[in-house]
């Protein structure tokens, strides 16, 4: 087994905010011992860095808010397997562009207050792969907003995976739809 098959391997709730992670967390229990690691990692780190995204807010809240930006955003929008992550990457190359960075969508709080231990512990946990479809992936490659969405609100369509069994978190989600 590669060591990013392991149980103890972060979950990418690891990055989510502290009320969000205790609002999923609760929501979805009992859990089995077999997550007992990852579940560990994930409550540490949600502890942990509350001290250092607060400490950003108080940084760049304001710069964020007074920022105005030149020119109409671009959406892209689509259909799962349609080529949406390829245009992504594509268009993450024109320097007229700006996205954000898988290290940035996973910790949507404190990305930027530059804690020195969180990139390259994530770089060691990363799959040079994304699993599903073989699409190379790094700390600093474009990533759609998605994880962030989920670590910063608690809902997201990666709770169908993260708790499939679980129907608190995927009642009434239409990404969970079984049907």
């Amino acid at each position: 087994m590669a060591w990013y098959d392991s149980p103890f391997i972060m979950h990418p709730l690891s990055g989510a905010g502290f009320k969000s992670f205790w609002r999923v967390y609760l929501d979805n229990g009992p859990y089995n011992l077999r997550s007992l690691g990852s579940r560990a990692v994930a409550m540490a780190s949600s502890v942990i860095r509350v001290p250092f995204y607060k400490l950003q807010s108080l940084r760049v809240d304001k710069a964020i808010w007074d920022h105005e930006l030149n020119g109409a955003p671009v959406f892209i929008i689509g259909h799962w397997r349609g080529g949406t992550t390829h245009l992504h990457n594509l268009l993450s190359l024109d320097p007229q562009f700006g996205c954000i960075s898988f290290y940035q969508t996973a910790l949507p709080l404190d990305c930027l207050s530059k804690i020195p231990i969180t990139k390259p512990v994530m770089k060691w946990i990363l799959p040079e792969t994304r699993g599903m479809d073989n699409v190379p992936v790094s700390v600093d490659s474009p990533q759609e907003e998605e994880m962030a969405l989920g670590g910063l609100t608690g809902i997201s369509f990666y709770n169908c995976f993260y708790f499939a069994n679980r129907s608190k978190s995927t009642s009434g989600n239409p990404f969970c739809s079984r049907t």
